[in-house]
């Protein structure tokens, strides 16, 4: 219950359903994958980040609902799971991150995607809106409303190598005022920074 940082290292290829329920005081954590499994974070058996902190209520949590894709991307799934209000900074090693993987995950407001991470699915922060700092490193995809509402994302950093924006990937992000795209790109979907009001915005010779 005093745990306030993890790291759980790229050698972990399995975590077990609310392995961090009642993790009330946890502000830091590091994970290689976003799921049950670096497989899942492949294509089937997919599962957001409120699956290792479980859907057993306790104190210093709020019930978080999670909408994601399960074994199928033709169907929602609805997932409800305690999250601990003090969880305020995630880092993901590798993998991917999956459709509606921090869906919901009001209470965050910093998130780092390592190296490794190269695509974001659709609505994977959708909702996030708390988070003022977004960085990617090595992202090549950002999904449909991949960050949808996150009205309070300050600083964007959209690395060099990426490929594709999809549609509504930032719309309501109202506070961001500087955007610069990266050489590289090569489409932006349609309302993709939809109801915004940057100062500056740049896009690229490959657009």
């Amino acid at each position: 219950e005093s745990l306030t940082e993890l790291t759980i290292p790229s050698s972990v290829t399995t975590i077990g359903k609310s392995i961090l329920s009642g993790c009330k005081a946890l502000e830091k954590l590091t994970i290689p994958f976003v799921g049950d499994s670096i497989k899942s974070s492949a294509d089937t058996n997919q599962f957001p980040l409120g699956y290792i902190f479980g859907d057993d209520q306790y104190e210093g949590a709020t019930l978080t609902e999670q909408y994601y894709y399960s074994a199928s991307t033709s169907l929602h799934t609805l997932g409800k799971y305690y999250i601990p209000d003090s969880l305020k900074t995630v880092t993901v090693s590798g993998g991917n991150i999956l459709s509606g993987a921090f869906y919901g995950c009001s209470s965050l407001t910093d998130v780092t995607l390592m190296g490794d991470v190269e695509a974001i699915g659709n609505e994977a922060f959708y909702n996030c809106s708390n988070l003022t700092s977004v960085t990617l490193n090595n992202v090549k995809h950002i999904g449909t409303r991949a960050f949808y509402n996150c009205s309070n994302i300050e600083t964007l950093v959209i690395n060099e190598g990426c490929e594709t924006i999809g549609e509504g990937a930032f719309m309501n992000c109202k506070k961001i005022q500087e955007v610069v795209l990266p050489e590289g790109l090569i489409s932006i979907g349609k309302e993709a920074f939809y109801i915004m009001y940057v100062h500056t915005f740049t896009i690229p010779s490959t657009i």
